[in-house]
């Protein structure tokens, strides 16, 4: 059984991979920047990294990394949005499934952008949808990414 434990931890060490967890400096145009984690109820260690800036207009920008323990993968690249992380008890309000593993989102301008992921045996499927306030009040989420662990960085 150690052996066996022993084994399960050398795995583990071997796949890690560095990664930077700096923000990005600020510039001109960045007047602040957020990055807020965090960590998956369950094992392994998947959380969210979103950096959140906004410009010299005061319009946020968002872009979004999936971590898995300390290697990571952007799934949303910038765009005009606030990105925030959503807490499991609030996920019957966005539609998100009790089986999400982590969920985050944001409105902005008159439409909002939700994602979560779920697990399906070793890889991570990155749900998506989008509703704008002219729309009925539905949660259409498609896949967007299914990611492995080769995938993070």
């Amino acid at each position: 059984m150690l052996k066996q434990i022993a084994g399960v931890l050398i795995a583990f060490q071997l796949v890690a991979c560095s990664s930077s967890n700096t923000p990005a400096a600020p510039t001109a145009d960045n007047t602040a920047n957020t990055i807020v984690t965090q960590p998956a109820p369950v094992a392994p260690n998947l959380s969210w990294e979103i950096e959140n800036k906004r410009n010299a207009a005061d319009e946020p920008t968002s872009a979004v990394w999936l971590k898995l323990d300390n290697r990571k993968c952007q799934v949303i690249k910038p765009f005009m949005a606030d990105i925030q992380v959503i807490e499991k008890e609030n996920y019957k309000q966005y539609e998100i499934p009790a089986e999400a593993i982590i969920a985050c989102g944001g409105w902005w301008a008159g439409a909002g952008d939700y994602y979560y992921v779920v697990a399906k045996g070793d890889q991570f499927d990155v749900m998506y949808a989008t509703i704008d306030e002219s729309e009925a009040s539905r949660y259409q989420y498609k896949s967007i990414a299914t990611l492995k662990s080769s995938d993070f960085k």
